[in-house]
C-alpha cells in the first residue's frame, strides 16, 4: 500500500509541474518581401522651345539587344518626341536603312506573341532613321503591348530585328500628353493624366548655379546660354544627353569601388553609341565634368558635369543634367 501511495504522490505532483510548462512560443513569421521595383528604362529629356516657350519632351527606350551595323554592332533606340505641340514617334537603328523614291521604308512589327505587321515608315534624311506613320496609335500599342520586335531592312543586307521593353511607359506619358494634347485622344484621359512635378520642372526655367569657392579651373571667356534643337538634330542629341547620363551612372559606380572618378572611358567600360563622342574633360577630387557631340548634328555640344563646379557649360546649368548649345 505504502508502494502505491508514494506512486498516486510522484503522479500528482508530476501533472501539475507538466501543466506549468510555458507554451511553446510561436515561429516568427517571415518577414514579407518587399515588392519588385517596376521596371523602366525610359529616358526622359525635356527642354523648351526657343519660339513657344512651349516644353519640348522626349523619351528614349534603348533596345534590349544589339544589332550587326555595317562595321560593328550598334543599338538601336526607340524616341517619342513632342516639340511645339508635334508628336513623333522614332527608331534610330544607325544603320543606312533601305527606301524608295518617296523616303518610305518597309518594316514589320510584332507585339508579343502576335502575327508580324508589315508597314511602311518614313525615312529620315540621313537614312539611319524610321518614323512611326501613326505615332500616337503607336504609343497607345506600346501601353496595351510593351514588347515589341521592329524588323527592319539596312541596304544592301540582310533584314535585322530590334527588340524593346516598353514597360515603365506610363508614367511618363502624362508629360507628353500635356504637351502635346493628341496623344491624350488616342491614349485616354487616365493614362495621359499629367505628372505635374515633372511638368513644373520642364517648364522651370532653370536656375543659376550658386558659385562654390573650392573649384576647378574656370573657364575663359562669358558662358553660352543652352539652345533649343529642332527637327532630327534634337535626336541625335538626345542620343548625347543620354550617353552622358550613362556616365554619371557608370562613374558614380567606380567611385564606390576606387573612391576616385576617372576620364578613362575604358575604365569605366562605357562604349558610346556610334556616332556620339563622349569626352571627360575635367577630374578633380569630387568633381568631374564631361562633354559629348554627335556627328549627325555639327555645330553642337552637350555637357554635364558633377561636384563643385565653378564654371558650367551653359548658364543656369543643373548638377547632374546635360545641356546642349552652339559653341
Amino acid at each position: 500500500m505504502r508502494a502505491l501511495a508514494y506512486v498516486l504522490v510522484v503522479a500528482s505532483l508530476a501533472t501539475p509541474a507538466a501543466a506549468q510548462r510555458p507554451a511553446a512560443k510561436p515561429a516568427p513569421r517571415p518577414a514579407p518581401r518587399p515588392a519588385p521595383r517596376p521596371v523602366d528604362h525610359w529616358v526622359v529629356d525635356t527642354t523648351r522651345s526657343e519660339m513657344t516657350d512651349e516644353p519640348s519632351v522626349m523619351l528614349i527606350l534603348k533596345a534590349t539587344n544589339t544589332v550587326q551595323g555595317a562595321f560593328l554592332e550598334t543599338r538601336p533606340y526607340l524616341a517619342i518626341r513632342c516639340h511645339e505641340k508635334t508628336l513623333d514617334v522614332v527608331i534610330n537603328v544607325n544603320s543606312v536603312l533601305d527606301g524608295d523614291a518617296n523616303e518610305q521604308t518597309d518594316v514589320r512589327l510584332r507585339w508579343g506573341t502576335d502575327a508580324p505587321v508589315e508597314g511602311t515608315w518614313s525615312r529620315s534624311t540621313d537614312y539611319l532613321a524610321a518614323f512611326a506613320p501613326d505615332p500616337a496609335g503607336l504609343v497607345a500599342q506600346l501601353l496595351a503591348k510593351p514588347d515589341l520586335k521592329f524588323e527592319f531592312h539596312p541596304s544592301d543586307a540582310a533584314p535585322r530585328v530590334a527588340i524593346f521593353d516598353a514597360r515603365g511607359l506610363k508614367p511618363h506619358l502624362g508629360l507628353v500628353a500635356t504637351a502635346c494634347p493628341t496623344l491624350q485622344d488616342a491614349i485616354g484621359a487616365s493614362a495621359a493624366a499629367p505628372d505635374k512635378a515633372a511638368l513644373a520642372d520642364a517648364s522651370r526655367p532653370p536656375a543659376a548655379a550658386a558659385p562654390v569657392p573650392a573649384a576647378p579651373t574656370p573657364r575663359a571667356g562669358p558662358l553660352p546660354a543652352p539652345g533649343t534643337p529642332t527637327g532630327e538634330t534634337n535626336i541625335w542629341l538626345a542620343a548625347v544627353r543620354t550617353e552622358l547620363r550613362d556616365l554619371v551612372t557608370a562613374e558614380e559606380g567606380f567611385y564606390a569601388d576606387s573612391v576616385r572618378y576617372t576620364a578613362n572611358l575604358a575604365r569605366l567600360t562605357l562604349t558610346p553609341q556610334p556616332g556620339v563622342t563622349i569626352t571627360v574633360e575635367l577630374v578633380q577630387g569630387e568633381t568631374w565634368r564631361a562633354s559629348g557631340t554627335h556627328e549627325r548634328a555639327p555645330g553642337w555640344k552637350c555637357g554635364i558635369f558633377v561636384g563643385a563646379v565653378e564654371s558650367p557649360y551653359t548658364i543656369g546649368q543643373k548638377e547632374g543634367r546635360p545641356t546642349c548649345w552652339q559653341p
